[in-house]
Order: structure tokens, then sequence, then C-alpha cells
């Protein structure tokens, strides 16, 4: 496109329009880039200037971003612009690296933190695919009491970032200044001269820490256009409060959260991690950038995470060597990775004591599927969890544990287990195993129908209480009695301590280990990490030759109990 225009002494103007047809659209996932050159040819010389550019289109539909239609949802960090030993003179290299860092943890959003970046810092952020935005270099200011000539200072260094950078599809929005005490007044000048300048009038708002009682109501006069926040606290609630404070009639993002004394304690990053994203798949979230990406120098600060003059606060060091927990925990954030559910996890087989058979046996599984799925089956595992719902807040557990996890005792998925060369076959309800419940007003006769040297029975626990808390070692909980085909029968005593434990391993605060010295541990179930671990034992009873025909089990105490014959 070639246009005739009138050059004058000094800056001369010009528009020159042209049509892009059905560009490839910039994003982070596919950041396409175009070469845009503007020459001028005149009888006394020619000069040329180029620069890469993108198309893409940011829209805010109520209270969440879009990026050419569809939602858009920042993920990412507060940036320097230093380096150890250098303060700002980095090398392009060393720029280059921190930003294909910064990519590489999953961020696409970079909040190039307090004043205007290298413009080559811009440039990569283009190429790599990560949304930025710039800021005039306020902090700690008073707008209320501030010279106007210092006001004018911060417009004139915005719009000299902005000409410099409008045309990188990586700026995403402008930030007026960070943590100051605002007015209206400046906030709603300031977002007039980002529109006169900007011609594709990206966002408008500013890196705020006021309480969100004060904010909120300048935010609105201004008319700023999205709202933001500064959470730093060991309530994670509070990101929620703020959220639902701020409402649904703008986007709302948290351009710094985390700091060292705060938010990087293990159990508080990754608390916050989950709550983040549950308020992102809420829609109360449109944004967030962690504090902060590389530690700093900051000599005059004097706190906590401040060692001899440097902010010990980055997901790297001054030298951008990582911090795996916080690298690790961001990671799952930008990702969106969840840990999984406990609840359904598979158990782990334990090594065991002793061999429940002797070397060449043959092994049959007795099938319990018909008596958990029977009428006496369906009732007593009702009983349980009605057991349960009350025994919870009662057994020093948190009050909401139940309905935490559920409000259903809940197993893993699969039915098939092989231990110490034995097969059991476990019923299964609705795709989750299933134990057989043993309750002291429902007896239970399972059918062998084999002959067979040794039973093999896999659970011999009382749930959800029992020995070693409650009741003494020896006293029988209850009698299994073999019965064979000729008419014989044998009695056999399951008692505390020796055939039978408690399941739980966790008691209140206490990790314990319920022992059954003729009943080995087999299996180790956790179901909560915290409140809720879980162990099953194996039996191995010898037979007295014959056919047998089945095991009657009758109980004797209040607690359950749940075996699985093999």
């Amino acid at each position: 496109m070639e246009k005739d225009i009138q050059v004058s002494s000094g800056i001369t103007a010009a528009e020159v329009e042209f049509k892009v047809s059905v560009p490839d659209l910039w994003s982070p996932e596919e950041p396409n880039l175009y070469e845009l050159r503007a020459e001028l040819k005149t009888e006394q010389g020619e000069d040329a200037w180029s620069c890469h550019t993108g198309f893409r289109d940011v829209k805010i539909v109520g209270n969440h971003f879009e990026l050419n239609g569809e939602r858009l949802v920042l993920k990412g960090v507060g940036r320097h612009d230093m380096w150890k030993g250098q303060g700002f003179t980095l090398t392009r290299a060393q720029m280059a690296e921190d930003m294909h860092l910064i990519k590489a943890l999953g961020a696409n959003f970079v909040r190039l933190v307090h004043y205007p970046h290298h413009r080559y810092i811009v440039e990569m952020a283009d190429e790599l695919g990560l949304l930025v935005t710039e800021e005039p270099g306020y902090w700690n200011m008073d707008f209320r009491t501030m010279p106007r000539s210092t006001i004018e200072l911060g417009y004139q260094i915005m719009e000299r970032t902005i000409r410099r950078d409008w045309n990188s599809p990586a700026i995403f929005a402008w930030l007026l200044g960070n943590e100051c005490i605002l007015t209206a007044d400046y906030l709603k000048e300031g977002r007039e001269h980002c529109r006169k300048l900007d011609p594709i009038a990206r966002p408008v708002s500013f890196a705020n820490n006021m309480p969100k009682e004060e904010a909120k109501p300048i935010f609105d006069q201004a008319g700023m256009d999205f709202y933001d926040q500064h959470i730093y606290t060991f309530d994670i609630d509070q990101f929620r409060k703020e959220a639902d404070y701020f409402g649904p009639s703008r986007p709302f993002t948290v351009t710094e959260w985390g700091a060292h004394q705060w938010g990087q304690s293990d159990v508080v990053m990754e608390q916050t991690v989950d709550l983040i994203m549950d308020l992102e798949a809420e829609g109360k979230i449109a944004g967030t950038a962690f504090w902060e990406w590389a530690d700093m120098p900051q000599f005059g600060r004097v706190e906590i995470a401040t060692l001899n003059g440097i902010l010990l606060e980055g997901v790297v060091t001054q030298g951008r060597e990582p911090r795996p927990e916080v690298y690790q925990a961001l990671a799952r954030l930008f990702s969106g990775y969840r840990q999984p559910a406990v609840v359904g996890c598979p158990p782990v087989i334990l090594p065991l004591k002793w061999s429940p058979s002797e070397p060449g046996a043959s092994f049959q599984p007795v099938e319990l599927q018909a008596l958990v799925e029977s009428t006496a089956g369906v009732k007593a595992w009702a009983d349980l969890e009605s057991r349960l719902a009350a025994y919870w807040p009662k057994a020093d557990m948190a009050e909401d544990q139940w309905k935490r996890t559920g409000s259903k005792f809940v197993l893993w998925s699969g039915s098939d287990l092989v231990i110490g060369g034995v097969p059991f076959h476990l019923p299964s309800v609705e795709g989750t195993v299933r134990p057989l419940m043993l309750t002291a007003d429902a007896p239970v006769t399972i059918p062998i129908g084999s002959e067979c040297g040794r039973l093999h029975i896999l659970g011999q626990v009382t749930f959800g209480a029992g020995y070693p808390l409650l009741g003494k070692r020896g006293d029988t909980v209850a009698t299994y009695r073999l019965r064979y085909a000729d008419g014989r029968e044998k009695s056999l005593s399951v008692r505390n301590g020796m055939e039978v434990a408690e399941a739980n391993r966790i008691a209140a605060a206490t990790r314990i280990e319920p022992i059954a010295t003729d009943a080995q541990p087999a299996l180790r179930y956790v179901k909560d990490i915290v409140r809720e671990q879980y162990q099953v034992l194996l039996w191995s009873i010898p037979v007295d030759g014959g056919k047998l025909e089945t095991l009657h089990c009758e109980s004797k105490a209040v607690h359950h109990s749940w075996p699985s014959s093999r």
C-alpha cells in the first residue's frame, strides 16, 4: 500500500489504511506474528522502520475477559527487570531466558512491575505468546496530596510506553500504578489518556492494595475496566470474600498473591492454588499474578522474607534457580491440574509377614456379590453409613468430615487383587468395592461348597471403632462356624487383638497401628490422608479336610466387621 503525503519539518502524522483478509490470530497458544514495514521515500533520501505485530481481539464480557471469542483467564507472575549482580542491566540472552522460563512454567501472563521494562521483553512476549501489562512506576504514592507535576510525569511515562508498544499483540492492559492511595480523578484522567493514545482501547486498571471497601467505589467512579486486589493472607478464604465483594459487574483480578511470609508454605500454597482454581471455574476470578518471579535486592526492606538485603520471595532465585515447591504449585495452577481425589484411589498391598499358603497351592475365590446386594447386605451398609454420620463429630474429627468426603464411605474402584499369591475377587456396588458387613443383629452365612485345606478371609476389622481403643485384648467379638458337608461343625472365636482389630489407623490427632497377632495387615487404604487411613487384615484359617459347605458368621459386638472370604 502506497500513499503520497506532504512531509513537513518536525513531526508529520499520516494514516495509511489497508486490509488483511482472514489473518492467523495471535494467542498464547499460537503466537502468530506478521512483519509490519513502513518506508519513506523523498528526493533527499529513504528511511524504513519495521516491527512484528499480530491480530487478536480482547473483549470484556460481564465479569470475564475474552480473547478471540473465547474466555481468557490470566495465569501469571509479577516480574522485575533485574538480575543478580547486574541491577537493571540485563543482556538480551538473560531477558530471553526469563521469558522462556516463565512460558515453560505454563504461564500465559506476565505483569511487568512496576515501571516500563526493556522493549525486548515485550518483543519476547509477542514471540512466545505471553500477555503482559505495563505501568508507569508509581508505588506507595498518595494521589490525594501528590503534586500535579508528579501526576503529569506518570502520564508522560505512560504515553511513551504506549507509543512504543501499541503494535505488540502481547500488551493486554495498562495499569496506572501499583499499591497507592487512589483518587477517582487520577484513575479517570489516566484512563482517558490511555484511550486517546491506544488505537485498540486496551483495558485499563490499577494494581490495588487499598481495602476493598475503599477501592471499589473509586474504581466504579473512575470507570476502570476491571477490578484488582492484592491479597496477602494466611486466611485463604479472603480470596473468595474479596471476589464476592467486588461482584460480577466487572472482571476481578489478583495481580499479587503469595509472598514468602504469607503464602509460600506448603500447606497454604497448595490450598490457595485449589481455591483459585475453584474461583476461576466459578467465574469469580479473571486472572492472577503470583508475587514474584525472581528474588530481588531490597536493601531498605526489613522483614522475614528479606535476608542480607535480598527479598526472597521468588519462584526462582536471583540467578534463576527454581524453588521446587513454589514452582510445582504454580505449574499445577497454570495447567489447571487438581490433585486426584483420594477417595477411590486403589489400596496399597502390604508385604506380608508370613506366607498365607503352601507352595503350589491352587485357589478358588468365593463370590460375595449376591450377599452384598441382598436386602440384609444393603441394610447393613446403610446402617454403617448412618453410624459414621453420627460418629465423626464425636471422634474428634472435623465436624464437616462426613460431608467433606461425600457423605458416603466410598472405597476404591476395581475388584481383583492378588495378595501373597492368593487371588481375591471383591464385590462392588456402583463401580466401587463394597465389603460384606457383619452386624450384631444380622448374621451372615457365606456359601463355600468346595473341598479346601485353608480358608483366607480378607477384612477382619471393626469399623468405625474397636480394639485397641475400645474393648480388651482377647475379648470375643464374633464367632465364625465352619459347616462341612458331612455334618461336622467347627467354631472359631474372633478375638480383639488376635483375629480382629480396628480398621482406623488415625484416632484424633494420633496415628495408631491396630494389631491383630493372628491376622496380618494386607492392605492400606487412604480415604483422606489427614483423617482417614484404614487397614485391611488377612486371616488364613486351616480347614480339617472334606467338603466345606458354609462359613456362618455372627457378631457379638456393636461394631461392624467386614469379612471378605476366600
